[in-house]
């Protein structure tokens, strides 16, 4: 080569470096190039969220690239976290890891087609009203983002910046309503308590308190915080009516912030009626024989000691007589209840009715037995079911 050679570069030379140049450049265009991405529609940026709530989001993208999305052999998506690309405060409880929001082996998403990713967010701490923002980018793998890119990175953009603003409040007390049933009761008898808690970010239990006595019901993890849903637990108590009168119920609801609200309802409780007296009676009859063999003539029924008003009534089934009333032969207020048509064998059910005179329609029954002349108290405070004198016990 002389001096005059080597000061100069002929054409062919050129070209060949030019040609090695493209062949390098090549393939990092078309690496590039492979994934794009544009923003169709997203939500729900610029809303409220509750510190401790968790709140639903998603972004579609349309597939601008040349290569595809996902699919068998495919690297995995994700929609992780970008500028910064470090662990996000809005950390929810369903993410696969602090940097990504969502990552999935899609089903094939080809150049032209969209897909719709879903996530969602969790409001973080704070103790003021806080406007913060999440950017987010798209990830095949776990190098090619498709993305606005970064801060400080030179490159030219291959997708949106998944902007998520969003204003961050602090967390509120879950909201609490109690009601009784029935909101009347006896003194002694038992009714329920429903109390129903709900919070946009969690309940962890709810204590129902009424005359000393107190329940605590916790929430099971089974009933986790549903993303765009209310936290909601409704416990039913039983408890036992005690004392007389309007008398208070409180129940309060606590979060895992141990935050807490209480509300209050009342039960009108109405005292227990006096135990009923138990009165004894000596029931006496006579009785006289008739021309037939085993058949009796009923004379004369009386109880003592008498009372004054008192109902006396004499039923038959099995007898023979000429009474109007059916089986009930006669009925006396006097103590005493004469019956001389009344015929009876041993086959007779004779029944001795006392009614009380403080519990109407309350009696207490006799059975006569017409050959030992015995009166047994068979029941105390019977109920007369009908006008022919069956009683129920």
């Amino acid at each position: 080569m002389t001096r005059r050679d080597a000061g100069c570069v002929r054409p062919a030379r050129v070209a060949a470096i030019a040609a090695a140049t493209i062949l390098v450049l090549l393939p990092q265009t078309a690496q590039s190039a492979k994934y794009k991405a544009k923003l169709l529609e997203s939500c729900c940026a610029g809303e409220t969220i509750e510190s401790g709530a968790t709140e639903p989001a998603f972004f579609t993208l349309l597939n601008e690239g040349v290569d595809v999305w996902g699919g068998t052999g495919q690297p995995v998506v994700s929609i992780a976290t970008d500028d910064p690309r470090a662990p996000s405060e809005f950390l929810a409880a369903n993410w696969p890891s602090p940097e990504r929001a969502f990552q999935a082996d899609l089903s094939p998403v080809f150049p032209g087609s969209s897909f719709k990713f879903e996530i969602d967010v969790k409001g973080p701490p704070v103790t003021a009203p806080t406007n913060m923002t999440q950017h987010f980018g798209l990830l095949i793998g776990e190098k090619d983002w498709v993305d606005a890119g970064a801060k400080g990175e030179a490159k030219e953009p291959l997708g949106p910046d998944l902007t998520l603003p969003l204003t961050v409040v602090p967390q509120q007390p879950p909201g609490i309503e109690v009601g009784a049933t029935p909101s009347k009761i006896v003194a002694g008898m038992p009714f329920e308590v429903t109390a129903v808690a709900t919070s946009d970010a969690s309940v962890n239990h709810v204590t129902v308190e009424y005359d000393g006595h107190s329940v605590t019901s916790t929430v099971p993890r089974s009933a986790a915080i549903v993303p765009d849903e209310q936290t909601r637990w409704s416990p039913t108590e039983t408890f036992v009516a005690a004392g007389s009168g309007v008398q208070n119920i409180t129940a309060t609801a606590w979060d895992d912030a141990g935050l807490s609200a209480s509300a209050t309802t009342t039960v009108d409780v109405l005292a227990a009626p006096p135990a009923p007296t138990v009165r004894k009676f000596t029931a006496r009859f006579r009785a006289a024989t008739t021309g037939r063999r085993g058949h009796y003539r009923l004379l004369r029924v009386t109880i003592e000691p008498t009372v004054r008003g008192e109902l006396l009534s004499v039923v038959c089934h099995g007898c023979q007589g000429r009474s109007r009333l059916g089986p009930v032969l006669a009925r006396s207020t006097t103590g005493t209840i004469q019956a001389h048509h009344t015929t009876f064998t041993a086959q007779s059910r004779l029944f001795l009715y006392v009614r009380s005179r403080s519990e109407r329609g309350r009696y207490d029954v006799y059975r006569v037995n017409p050959l030992t002349r015995q009166v047994p108290l068979l029941s105390e405070g019977c109920t007369v079911i009908d006008s022919t004198a069956h009683v129920g016990c």
